[in-house]
């Protein structure tokens, strides 16, 4: 709790995925400011703490590796290009 209390974003030039969730703390407009770009994961039936320390932590899970399996496959499908 007091690593986030403390943190102050900086901007970062590229593409930030952000997980949003009911915390008012965690609205997207509050991190677009920091962002190249932004994409949000709606995640907002739920409490961040309710994701990563409850029984519904595999809600995060499956959103994290749905985002993560768009990237591979974009990777690859660029990757494809400049080889062919």
């Amino acid at each position: 709790v007091a690593a986030v209390r403390s943190y102050t974003p900086r901007p970062y030039p590229g593409q930030m995925d952000l997980f949003v969730t009911a915390d008012a703390w965690h609205r997207s407009n509050r991190w677009k400011a920091f962002a190249g770009s932004l994409r949000e994961h709606r995640l907002e039936d739920f409490e961040v703490n309710d994701l990563l320390l409850g029984p519904n932590v595999s809600i995060l899970a499956a959103s994290l590796q749905g985002r993560l399996n768009q990237l591979q496959t974009a990777d690859g499908a660029n990757l494809a290009q400049a080889v062919g």
